[in-house]
């Protein structure tokens, strides 16, 4: 399971209108309320679809904005927090399991109410789309929205709310019996992006246990590494494509990295490539330099001696930027 929260928008009527709608490609389908906030008067598992009911869905957009309006608060960065929730393809939930997830989600967000605090509840509603299309990778979702002006006029401020998803996809995980991806105990990842979708999609490649595989391969390099110049030599050894992100225009600092497997037809536009953050938290460039390459020695390493290391493999496997 993974998730991946957008930037604070300022127009929630709109983006209920376009969860219940076809989606920029069509990709939307069997649209249906998940779970959503009591004040909304809507039941779960209700249907919608923007044609049919364009009227029904433009008042539930409005319910979950009046407060606001007559309130006239409008915060400067905007109210509309909204997170999209994915399985990988060829996992589902049942409705009433997702359910419990969007409202595990607005819990532990502190969405809800709370009369110890006399924090005030936000309106909030879960949208299910049905599988998405094959270009999208045809993984089971849900799209999370809410208001973050609360019934009293105050407005929510979740903080790390990336760390409270991540740890709750894999509670989720476990609760339900899903895939639980090795490696991150108390951890969820981020969302794909298009591109990795995409490229995946072409070369029919499992993106998940893509990003398992390199993850467990990273983790082998970095902890059988003498040196950063080790680290990279044994990636590449292992068949790791691996590309350095520079700091500068003039590629004196290596910053970050990311790594990716040849794919079948050997052609780079076709590789799926992740950064060191993206197949953990724990494998950014920084964190491994202060932790697991520092036990080996290299504490002194800095961005400004790598590229000397990272030149060290043979040009054929390491990839340049870009």
């Amino acid at each position: 399971m993974n998730n991946k929260a957008g930037k604070r928008g300022k127009d929630i009527a709109g983006l209920v209108a376009y969860l219940f709608g076809p989606g920029r490609a069509n990709e939307h389908r069997d649209q249906r309320v998940i779970a959503a906030d009591e004040m909304l008067e809507v039941a779960d598992g209700a249907r919608m679809e923007w044609v049919r009911d364009r009227a029904r869905i433009r008042e539930l957009g409005y319910a979950l904005d009046d407060h606001r309006v007559l309130a006239r608060v409008a915060p400067d960065r905007g109210w509309v927090w909204h997170c999209a929730i994915a399985l990988p393809p060829g996992e589902v939930l049942a409705d009433e399991q997702w359910a419990i997830v969007a409202r595990t989600a607005v819990d532990r967000l502190g969405f809800t109410e709370d009369e110890q605090t006399g924090r005030a509840p936000c309106r909030w509603i879960a949208v299910h789309h049905g599988p998405s299309g094959p270009a999208q990778g045809g993984n089971d979702h849900i799209h999370l929205a809410v208001n973050l002006v609360r019934e009293d006029s105050s407005v929510a401020a979740p903080g790390r709310d990336w760390r409270v998803m991540s740890k709750l996809c894999a509670d989720m995980e476990r609760a339900f019996g899903l895939h639980v991806v090795a490696g991150r105990p108390g951890r969820g990842r981020p969302g794909y992006s298009r591109a990795q979708i995409e490229r995946a999609r072409r070369t029919g490649t499992d993106v998940e246990r893509l990003r398992e595989h390199l993850e467990q391969a990273v983790r082998a390099a970095a902890a059988a590494a003498v040196s950063e110049a080790a680290f990279v030599q044994a990636l590449t050894q292992a068949g790791v494509w691996v590309r350095p992100r520079y700091a500068d225009a003039a590629h004196t600092h290596v910053s970050g990295y990311a790594v990716a497997l040849a794919p079948a037809g050997g052609a780079k536009t076709d590789a799926v490539w992740f950064g060191g953050g993206t197949l953990a938290a724990d494998l950014t460039l920084p964190k491994l330099r202060r932790h697991t390459l520092a036990r080996h020695g290299e504490a002194g390493t800095t961005a400004a001696d790598a590229p000397v290391q990272w030149a060290h493999p043979a040009p054929a496997t390491l990839i340049p930027a870009g």
